[in-house]
Formats: C-alpha cells, sequence, structure tokens
C-alpha cells in the first residue's frame, strides 16, 4: 500500500515540476549561493526585509577545544576492582524493590527500617560481616 502511495505521488511531481522548483526556492534549498536569489528565502515569522546574509561566507571557523585529559589517580570517583562474583553481591540489591531488601533482612534478624540506599548498606555490611566469619573458620579433614 505504501508503495502504491509513494509511486502516484512521484508521478504527480514528475508531471508538475515547476511546482517543486517553487517549493525548493520557497524554502530556500535551491537559491543561487551567490545572493542574487535571497529575496526569494522565506522564514517564518520574520519580514523579508529583515532576513540579512552579508558577511555569511567571511564567518571564521570556530574550532573547540578539546578537555584536558583528567588523570585516573585524580579522579574522585571509586573504583571497584572486584571479580564477577564480589560485583554480582555489589550491585544485586539495586535492582530489588524496598519490600524485597526488607523481607531479605528480616530472614537474617536485620532492621527493616530506613530509605533504600540504608537497607543495601545494611544488607552489604552483613554480607561482609559474614565473609569475614568465613574467613577466621579453621577447617580439619
Amino acid at each position: 500500500m505504501v508503495t502504491h502511495v509513494v509511486a502516484s505521488a512521484l508521478k504527480r511531481l514528475n508531471a508538475q515540476p515547476e511546482m517543486v522548483k517553487k517549493a525548493f526556492l520557497n524554502c530556500g534549498i535551491s537559491v543561487r549561493p551567490d545572493g542574487t536569489e535571497d529575496w526569494l528565502i522565506r522564514i517564518k515569522d520574520i519580514p523579508s526585509d529583515q532576513i540579512d546574509f552579508t558577511g555569511w561566507e567571511e564567518a571564521e571557523e570556530v574550532i573547540v577545544k578539546d578537555d584536558d585529559p583528567v588523570d585516573p589517580l585524580c579522579d574522585d570517583e571509586e573504583f571497584l576492582v572486584a571479580d564477577d562474583d564480589e560485583l554480582l553481591l555489589h550491585t544485586q540489591y539495586h535492582e530489588e524493590v524496598i519490600k524485597q531488601l526488607q523481607e531479605r533482612l528480616r530472614r537474617r534478624g536485620l532492621r527493616v527500617s530506613g530509605k533504600k540506599a540504608d537497607l543495601i548498606q545494611r544488607l552489604r555490611d552483613d554480607n561482609n560481616s559474614q565473609k569475614c566469619r568465613e574467613g577466621d573458620t579453621i577447617y580439619i579433614s
């Protein structure tokens, strides 16, 4: 259906080349670059006598200077160096809603009040304390 509509529009445009030229002139697309047809350019809400293109070809090229690179050691961001399992533990709680975080805290016997960031921090602290306890355990076989 779309192909048919486009094909019929193309046939009509081919039959009326002057209409296409006039539309291009009205939009300012095909005016001469030497300025002899600037009077044909129309800009919405601006009267034709106030449109002035003088000096446009003399405009200087603006060069934007790149910012100086920042030394990563001076950056205030915290870098997390971890393997996949540690990274998962560090980020998994952010995806959960508050109700899920509160349920995790209840199962661990921890306080469930506070903002989401507080709940996440409490769970992380508990994870870290469990790791410390596991690291202190000596297994005898």
